[in-house]
């Protein structure tokens, strides 16, 4: 395979990367299939997110990510920094992204950059997250023949957490099924509006 070259098939983590891509689309969709706006838009009590929430800060989550993401890819392939894998990845970052991933073990303090919007209606919402995950989609494509472990960034989030390139994939997916678990536990609530 052409390690400098984003247009070959893509090296297996990558390839899980979009499959996992795949199934989150789908689970939002199953998730807010048949739903009216006052549905998605309703939750459990004060302080607590509506299904619209969980959607709206899994997509803008993204796109604080994507700018030092996409500069990360090129500056890796500035620096001949290519590989196909298997990559090897710090345990700081690992540890980061399982603490990111659904079930939700531990709060964490929203960051307000990511807050999202009080109310939205179903359909912007949905289209929003499916176009946010398209382009994560080009993102990881574009990564293609980077060495996703050798190539860094320093989280947009937390300036002290530095990130591999595939670690900062790692983060988005694992982020976006932890708010999928809790729009589901919105779904699931014994109040949940019939309508």
């Amino acid at each position: 395979m052409n390690t400098t070259s984003n247009t070959a098939v893509l090296n297996p983590e990558l390839a899980d990367d979009k499959r996992q891509i795949a199934q989150i689309k789908e689970q939002a969709a199953s998730l807010v299939r048949g739903l009216s706006d006052a549905q998605y838009n309703w939750h459990p009590g004060p302080g607590q997110w509506s299904m619209a929430q969980c959607l709206a800060h899994i997509t803008i989550g993204n796109e604080v990510y994507f700018p030092t993401l996409e500069a990360c890819i090129s500056e890796a392939r500035k620096k001949g920094l290519t590989g196909d894998g298997p990559f090897r990845y710090g345990w700081v970052g690992n540890w980061f992204v399982r603490s990111m991933d659904a079930p939700a073990k531990m709060r964490m303090k929203n960051p307000a950059r990511l807050t999202p919007p009080p109310e939205q209606p179903l359909e912007k919402g949905i289209a929003g997250f499916n176009a946010a995950h398209d382009r994560l989609l080009q993102v990881i494509v574009a990564a293609n023949g980077i060495d996703l472990g050798r190539a860094k960034f320093r989280s947009p989030l937390l300036k002290l957490l530095k990130l591999s390139l595939g670690q900062g994939f790692g983060v988005l997916l694992s982020h976006a099924r932890r708010h999928l678990w809790q729009a589901n536990e919105v779904r699931k609530h014994p109040d949940f509006p019939k309508s």
